[in-house]
């Protein structure tokens, strides 16, 4: 289990957010999947804060195995706190998620 992340953004950012696995599975292990969810309190959101593309799995760490998945996100509502739910599958059939709170905020 993975403590929870806060990230902040401003709503025309569009910025790439993810979480490097690395501690959370077995030596020799790597990512095979994953699937990114926002949500929006107890809903899924399918406006405002989206997810762009299908995400990314990559070895940020240079050691050769795919540690890292991330995804760009774009807009959200000022004043708004997003859910950001990571769920990466290993090559053993691990199950892992990570939750972020992403907090939109203009500044102007």
């Amino acid at each position: 289990m993975s403590l929870l992340d806060n990230f902040r953004k401003q709503p025309n950012e569009i910025l790439r957010i993810g979480n490097d696995f690395t501690k959370e599975f077995a030596s020799g292990d790597s990512i095979a999947s994953a699937t990114y969810t926002v949500k929006s309190g107890d809903t899924d959101v399918t406006m405002a804060l989206t997810v762009a593309g299908s995400g990314k799995i990559s070895d940020q760490n240079f050691d050769g195995v795919n540690d890292t998945a991330s995804v760009q996100i774009i807009s959200g509502d000022s004043g708004f706190t997003y859910g950001l739910s990571i769920l990466a599958t290993t090559l053993s059939g691990d199950v892992i998620e990570k939750d972020i709170n992403i907090f939109v905020k203009s500044v102007n």
